[in-house]
């Protein structure tokens, strides 16, 4: 459940239905469960600003068609997070 890596206090997460979300990295294959499916959009990311910059997880931001702003997952640094937990 991606919400366990995003927010502390979703550590005990009711496991209901959701949708699965199943990214490549290199060789890997992972798959998170998300609350809803938005959509598919073509964004450009930009660096987060000092306050938000290694901030674990997270490695830029982009303004949505809408105009919400919207975080960029890094994912590959949040399997090395998780694979050093399981260790």
């Amino acid at each position: 459940y991606l919400k366990r890596w995003l927010v502390s206090s979703a550590a005990h997460v009711e496991q209901g239905e959701g949708h699965v979300v199943i990214l490549s990295v290199g060789t890997q294959r992972i798959g998170f469960v998300v609350d809803q499916l938005v959509g598919q959009e073509e964004v450009v990311i930009k660096p987060l600003g000092k306050m938000l910059q290694g901030t674990p997880g997270m490695s830029g931001a982009t303004i949505t068609g809408d105009g919400r702003i919207a975080l960029i997952l890094d994912v590959p640094s949040m399997l090395k997070r998780y694979a050093a937990r399981r260790i």
